[in-house]
């Protein structure tokens, strides 16, 4: 009996075949095509340290005279747009328009605001338990962040990736006003980020400042204060 219907399943696949066999000639040669597009496309970007496909969120302070820079999350381009492809073909097509001397994203007016809102989204997550605590009436610290969308083409720069620029809105307006010197860099390509902190500085304006330019945005981010949630601890005990 499994030996007929073993027969009778192979006879089935060799009518199929013998009909359709430059169907399933085209299907496997375009997987096979395809699979080896993306390694080829991969070892590319590997070798070229470009990874346009991510987004760093990368917060930049400067202290003790250093310029310290901080990964606050990174993760795929697709998930911060929630896998709209219109979406990455905008970021991803703006960020290839970006110069040395000019690194912000330029996304077009009339759907970059979409872009910033999910970029917005991200920020307002992360830093979630600050605004509960705050809701709560736990102690927090708020302080107002600017964040900017760039993709920094400057040869020093080792990895080529899409990146949030978040900096606290007091320091910037003391690096607009020439309060602060260079910097020191922790390594030597953090020079790159000192020239983006620069344009940024130089364009910004506060939110509500008629002309202010649409491509660096501000949020308010807090954090409950340490000090707050070991009493609110042992009160809850």
């Amino acid at each position: 009996m499994f030996n007929n219907f073993w027969e009778r399943a192979q006879s089935l696949v060799t009518d199929f075949i013998s009909e359709h066999w430059l169907k399933v000639l085209v299907i496997i040669g375009s997987t096979l095509l395809a699979w080896l597009l993306k390694k080829l496309i991969d070892r590319q970007r590997w070798y070229q340290r470009q990874f346009l496909g991510r987004v760093n969120f990368s917060l930049n302070i400067i202290e003790g005279g250093y310029l310290r820079i901080r990964t606050l999350i990174e993760k795929e381009l697709k998930e911060v747009l929630l896998n709209n492809e219109q979406a990455m073909r905008l970021v991803l097509k703006s960020a290839k328009r970006t110069t040395v001397a000019d690194p912000i994203v330029p996304l077009p007016k009339d759907e970059g605001w979409l872009i910033q809102i999910a970029i917005l989204n991200e920020l307002s997550e992360k830093f979630s338990a600050g605004m509960l605590a705050a809701d709560m009436r736990i102690p927090v610290r708020k302080e107002i962040y600017v964040f900017v969308l760039t993709s920094e083409p400057d040869a020093d720069v080792r990895v080529r990736k899409l990146r949030i620029m978040i900096i606290r809105e007091a320091l910037l307006q003391k690096i607009a006003a020439g309060e602060i010197p260079e910097p020191k860099f922790e390594a030597p390509t953090h020079n790159v980020r000192w020239k983006t902190l620069g344009e940024i500085a130089r364009r910004y304006q506060p939110e509500g400042v008629k002309g202010r330019d649409p491509l660096i945005r501000t949020i308010e981010l807090c954090v409950p204060l340490p000090a707050a949630l070991k009493a609110e601890e042992k009160r809850a005990d």
